[in-house]
Parts: C-alpha cells; structure tokens; sequence
C-alpha cells in the first residue's frame, strides 16, 4: 500500500479530513521552508508507518502529528513550538472529546523528547509514535536537508535570542549537537536504521565543520 492510500484511508475520517484541510491551508499560506506543509505531510505518512505497527490509537495519532508544528504560526522561535502548540491545539479540535484534546496537546508538547535544547517525556504510545515520526524527518540524508532549511528558515527570520542560527558555522555546529534523542518505538527505529540512523546526519555536519573552521579567523 502506497503513503498516499495510506493516508487516504484515514481521510475518509471527516474530523480527520476536515483538520487535515485546515492544517494544510494554513501551512500552504505561510513563508516556512523547514516547517513547512511538506514537512508536515511526510511527518503524518510517518505516523502512520510507525503508529500502525505499533498498534496506537491513529484518531489521537493523526491530529496531534498535524498539529505539531503549529507554534511556529504563532511564534518564530523554535525553543517554544512545542509549549505554543500544545496551547493553540484545542483551537483546532472542536471535533474530539476534552480528554482526546487532553491527549493530542501532550503529543504535542512532548514531541521534541530529548533532542538538543529540550527535555520532554513523551506519555503515552500515542506521544511516542508523534516524537518519532518528527524524529525521523531530522536523519539520514531528510535529516541534512532539513538541518539546511531550518537555517534558512530561522536565519530569514532573525531569530536574535538565538545566536546558534546567526550564520552558517553556528547552525552546523547546533546540528552536531544532537542531545540524547533516541527512538522509542520498535517501528520508528527499525525505519531510522534503514536510513542510515543519527549518525548519517550528525557525521555530515561534523565533517562539514571540519572544513568551516578553515574559513576562522
């Protein structure tokens, strides 16, 4: 079955189709590259990879995986997304219940786990299958690509409490720095080791400082 009938599947869903819709229309009328609509989208067609497998309930799933990213409509900075998101997220929920809304918003603010600059600990299956779906957008060669929209992203947007994105060699060397993130579904790992695992991007980076500090002063 492809990704696409995958997520067809659940679109036929309406609370699922009609968030999808709105998630999507949001994303598509925002300037993000790294979190962007396509990020989005490969996160979600993740979820459903790993949550599938690992048997967690997909109508908790699938809302709070579209619904990660949404801080940084509110706010530019990445070190609250997390905290803005898990706020906003009831907004966006009308359709489920206060206890599944209870659910969703801690996948929410849990989805970063351990990754650099946070320390979260994702509650539940659901929350596990959110954080390592985001997860594995930032390994193997997804993971390099995403590193370089996200200094664009934050770059162009002059993120002046945050000096790690001020220019290339201080982006490179936040993303050698990956913290303590491992993964914490069986599936999500087996998929990050078909990729090449953390270390296909954290060796790039590294390797690509190497030749940066050429150019110090």
């Amino acid at each position: 079955m492809t990704a696409g009938t995958r997520l067809k599947k659940y679109l036929e869903i309406k609370r699922i189709k009609n968030l999808h819709d709105q998630v999507k229309m949001a994303f598509e009328q925002c300037d993000l590259v790294a979190h962007s609509w396509d990020h989005i989208y490969r996160d979600t067609i993740n979820a459903i990879w790993i949550g599938e497998a690992e048997g967690a309930d997909m109508e908790i799933v699938l809302p709070a995986i579209l619904l990660h990213d949404i801080g940084f409509l509110h706010n530019p900075d990445p070190s609250v997304h997390n905290v803005i998101g898990a706020q906003k997220g009831a907004d966006w929920l009308g359709a489920w219940s206060d206890a599944g809304k209870k659910k969703i918003s801690d996948c929410i603010l849990c989805h970063k786990g351990k990754t650099a600059g946070f320390d979260t600990e994702p509650p539940s299956l659901e929350a596990r299958v959110v954080h390592d779906a985001d997860l594995l957008e930032k390994i193997g060669k997804i993971g390099i690509l995403q590193g370089v929209r996200s200094y664009i992203e934050f770059g162009q947007r002059g993120l002046t409490d945050h000096q790690d994105y001020k220019d290339l060699q201080a982006i490179v060397k936040r993303r050698v720095d990956f913290g303590s993130a491992v993964f914490l579904t069986r599936t999500g790992k087996e998929i990050a080791d078909r990729r090449g695992g953390i270390l296909i991007r954290r060796d790039f980076f590294r390797d690509l400082l190497t030749e940066l500090e050429e150019y110090e002063t």
